[in-house]
């Protein structure tokens, strides 16, 4: 009769964690997420619970030894792994019990099911859309820097963020919540070939002016690139005052004026202030 009881507590108790989640869910519109992770404390309570009530079922007392077996045990469902000798008896004869612990234990293979898509699963989405993305004219910003962001946000749709930099685990959490596709890695010639752009797609490049920009060394990289006949564009946003870097190459270029001053790579090499009026022009 006891065991009939405090399985029922339990049933109900994992029934309500069920409507709670399903309901936090439909608001985010999200099933599986990173929360799903904290699944694993509510689950390991009620798997422990049950092993407990096995085991004072089994041997008709509480001991101390029966808890810590309940928690090892428990543990261990997550593992897929069950503990027969325990639990046997009680689930032969108590229809509550056997249906509040295979319960508990679906919970447990979805809660590590879950967890291991969640961690998989907006990587695999990321992949999937730079695929689609590419297949079509789109821009490449630069660089994860808050112009990068700002730009983004503005012209989402055909969009992609490369981060030539390491990004942090917070960095790429805000990028994927905030549904913003992106590439990882350094920006040159063998990574441009390995994402799989294709030969007859224009791409545009933008890199907004940053002092971490390297920018000889990223239009050699596009130079090796534009010499395998890929659509490329590079748009590059310095200073003025500051463009200490050779000219070397020929690149194709053109770029929005409103951003600010621009160095334009192209047959003829242009410089322009924010108001487009050319100051420096190279033949």
């Amino acid at each position: 009769m006891l065991v009939t009881i405090f399985s029922s507590i339990v049933l109900g108790v994992e029934l309500v964690f069920v409507v709670l989640f399903l309901v936090l869910a439909g608001k985010r519109k999200r099933l599986i997420s990173k929360n799903t992770v904290f699944w694993f404390l509510p689950v390991l309570l009620f798997l422990f619970f049950l092993y407990l009530i096995a085991h004072i079922h089994k041997s008709g007392c509480f001991l101390a030894v029966g808890f810590l077996t309940s928690i090892s045990a428990a543990l261990k469902s997550f593992a897929f792994e069950i503990n027969t000798g325990t639990l046997e008896t009680v689930l032969n004869i108590n229809v509550m019990f056997s249906i509040a612990f295979y319960f508990s234990y679906f919970l447990a293979a979805l809660t590590v099911v879950g967890t291991f898509l969640s961690l998989t699963i907006d990587y695999l989405l990321n992949l999937r859309v730079i695929s689609k993305k590419i297949k079509k004219t789109c821009d490449i910003v630069i660089g994860y820097n808050e112009n990068s962001l700002h730009y983004i946000n503005q012209h989402s749709d055909q969009t992609i963020l490369w981060a030539n930099e390491a990004l942090s685990s917070d960095q790429k959490k805000f990028l994927y919540d905030n549904k913003i596709t992106f590439i990882t890695g350094a920006l040159d010639f063998d990574n441009f070939i390995k994402k799989g752009f294709k030969l007859n797609v224009r791409y545009n490049f933008i890199t907004f002016e940053s002092k971490e920009n390297d920018y000889q060394r990223l239009i050699d990289e596009f130079i090796k690139i534009n010499k395998k006949s890929y659509l490329v564009f590079l748009y590059l946003e310095v200073k003025y005052q500051e463009m200490n870097f050779p000219y070397t190459g020929v690149l194709n270029a053109s770029f929005p004026l409103s951003v600010g001053t621009t160095v334009n790579f192209g047959g003829v090499e242009k410089i322009v202030d924010s108001l487009g009026n050319t100051i420096h022009t190279i033949v």
